[in-house]
């Protein structure tokens, strides 16, 4: 008899555990991932670095606050001079976003509008009148690279003025995604036409003076910005240059030089809408194109978890720049380089956003 109650028990047992477990595992499955410690954090950002031999500094952002930060080679390797947190690289088309946000700043002041015809600003250019500025922002304007030939620019005046009587606008692609670099050039050219300023001066009074950064550079002979490089063989670094034609031709598009602290001080307060507003930023980075995922400087991607973040990615010479941040601006993962070639043909957005974002925003 007792034997009976005591097999009767441990059935039921079995079953309200199995019942159990039922229960739980789908929670289990639910409950949200540790997201990695500041340690393994470190390690991975060290083992990439390692393993691509990069040249350049890493940045890594968790909740609002830096978490790893390291620079490797060299800012000059002829004087055997070391890069270090606080050096300036070339960061290419992650200009963009400070053109937009500069931009943003005569529109919350009422001196623009996005809903602006292009041809308010240059009228010479055919089928201007077709386009706005918020397609111009987003490239989807129409607006075609110009093959410039052996065409030489001395000054930025003189390209803009090039830009005004030459520029192309396919109409056939107006709403259709094409990048463009014209497109953030001209875009530069209307900051100059509004404010009376250059644009780099307008880009530090009304966006890097206003965050509370100074650190930004115009010129990559400046004293602070890393010298680029690539390497023949295994230990041999040649320095290389660029020309002023394509300096100027950057305009708007390329030719700003920052560390990624800077960058990220900069980026943070564009997305949070620190200098236009809450409202604004939120309309300005989330209205997109229906053919594109383009907005303001930012491709949108989407995290594992399906949140969206914002990403971009520039190449000037040996100089290379990429950066992932939140729509909030807490997490971010920015590496910039003066050295492109040392990471074995990979871009270093590959080589370390990818892995690096995922890990620490799974959670």
């Amino acid at each position: 008899m007792v034997e009976r109650k005591g097999a009767f028990y441990l059935k039921k047992s079995i079953k309200w555990l199995v019942a159990l477990l039922a229960l739980l595992l789908p929670l289990a499955a639910a409950w949200p991932a540790r997201a990695a410690s500041t340690k393994t954090i470190s390690t991975t950002a060290k083992r990439l670095i390692k393993k691509y031999h990069f040249s350049g500094t890493v940045l890594v952002v968790k909740n609002g606050k830096v978490v790893y930060q390291s620079a490797t080679g060299y800012s000059n390797a002829v004087l055997h001079l070391k890069n270090t947190t606080s050096t300036a690289y070339g960061v290419g088309s992650l200009t963009k976003s400070l053109t937009a946000q500069t931009l943003m700043t005569l529109v919350k002041q009422g001196k623009v509008s996005l809903n602006d015809k292009l041809s308010k600003y240059y009228p010479h250019i055919k089928n201007a009148d077709k386009v706005t500025l918020r397609q111009v922002l987003n490239m989807v304007s129409g607006i075609e690279t110009l093959g410039m030939g052996s065409k030489q620019f001395a000054t930025t005046k003189q390209y803009l003025n090039y830009l005004a009587k030459h520029a192309v606008i396919n109409t056939k692609q107006i709403n259709q995604w094409h990048y463009s670099s014209v497109n953030y050039s001209l875009l530069a050219g209307i900051i100059e036409q509004k404010t009376g300023l250059s644009y780099q001066e307008a880009v530090m009074q009304r966006l890097a003076k206003k965050v509370g950064v100074s650190q930004v550079y115009f010129s990559i002979h400046h004293l602070l910005v890393a010298q680029t490089y690539r390497v023949v063989g295994k230990l041999s670094w040649f320095p290389t240059f660029r020309t002023t034609t394509s300096q100027v031709e950057s305009l708007g598009a390329g030719e700003v030089y920052m560390s990624p602290l800077t960058y990220y001080k900069i980026i943070r307060a564009e997305v949070t809408g620190k200098l236009i507003g809450a409202k604004r930023a939120a309309k300005l980075y989330g209205t997109l194109s229906p053919t594109s995922h383009y907005t303001a400087g930012f491709y949108h991607e989407t995290d594992a978890k399906g949140r969206t973040y914002y990403h971009a990615h520039g190449r000037s010479g040996s100089y290379e720049a990429t950066v992932d941040i939140s729509s909030d601006g807490k997490y971010a993962v920015i590496a910039m380089t003066n050295n492109s070639s040392y990471t074995k043909g990979k871009t270093i957005n590959h080589v370390f956003e990818d892995t690096l974002y995922q890990l620490i925003t799974n959670g």
